[in-house]
């Protein structure tokens, strides 16, 4: 039924609100992660030595990431 069609217009609309809703959840979170942090410095040193144990120098990888124990329970 065309009067039921959504539009191409509708659909870049809608990819617009999930863009930019999952943006605003992700800063809020990580906003978030790093006020916990700076209120617990032992923490932030754990999560520290646990990033450079895993990575070292190197750039983290998104496989990488999900290993880091310490930093999942602070964002948990």
């Amino acid at each position: 039924n065309e009067n039921q069609r959504i539009s191409f217009d509708d659909i870049v609309d809608e990819c617009k609100t999930f863009y930019f809703a999952g943006q605003e959840t992700t800063n809020a979170l990580l906003a978030w992660t790093v006020f916990l942090m700076a209120l617990h410095p032992d923490w932030q040193e754990e999560a520290r030595k646990e990033v450079l144990q895993l990575f070292g120098q190197q750039t983290p990888t998104l496989d990488g990431i999900s290993k880091l124990k310490t930093v999942r329970k602070l964002t948990s």
